[in-house]
């Protein structure tokens, strides 16, 4: 794998796969702990608030209005992606992760939470709300057939492409 030019990671990755396939048929205990590859988990890069200012700039309204949920919530991309107006609390200015069946959707360790949050994303929302045709499914930020949105990380690459801020890749 090495010779190929693959990392450490994409070589315990492709280990562990095999790992599972043998131990599917009986065969289990072959590789030891030295055996497996070693790899360093690299930090992620932190936007800083002048490339995050740029990063908003570059978004549209709606776009705008997603990332400042993820950024000033700290929410999970299922989370966010899962999300329904009944979540919202704008009274008490917080925001719940519940659980959604009909999406088979359960928050991380299966616990319910509520988190606050700022007045200044509650008006994002209130305004998207009122934007937002009315979608059976509640979802805040659903497609445009009413599904979950399932590319957001991607949208927010092509965002982060579009304002500079990334190593030249959409």
């Amino acid at each position: 794998m090495y010779s190929n030019g693959n990392g450490g990671r994409t070589a315990y990755n492709r280990a562990v796969i095999v790992a599972q396939m043998l131990k599917a048929n009986g065969v289990v205990n072959l590789l030891r702990k030295r055996d497996w590859p070693d790899y360093v988990e690299p930090m992620r890069a932190v936007y800083e608030p002048e490339e995050l200012q740029a990063l908003f700039v570059a978004c549209t309204t709606e776009e705008r209005t997603l990332y400042m949920t993820y950024l000033l919530t700290g929410f999970r991309d299922k989370e966010i992606r899962y999300l329904t107006w009944r979540d919202i609390d704008f009274r008490d200015q917080a925001i719940r992760v519940t659980a959604k069946p009909q999406y088979e959707f359960k928050p991380k360790n299966k616990e319910e939470r509520e988190v606050p949050v700022p007045q200044s994303l509650l008006e994002l929302l209130k305004v998207h709300r009122e934007k937002q045709r009315a979608h059976p499914s509640g979802l805040v930020f659903p497609t445009s057939n009413n599904e979950p949105d399932k590319k957001q990380e991607n949208k927010l690459k092509k965002i982060a492409y579009r304002a500079g801020l990334n190593c030249g890749t959409a």
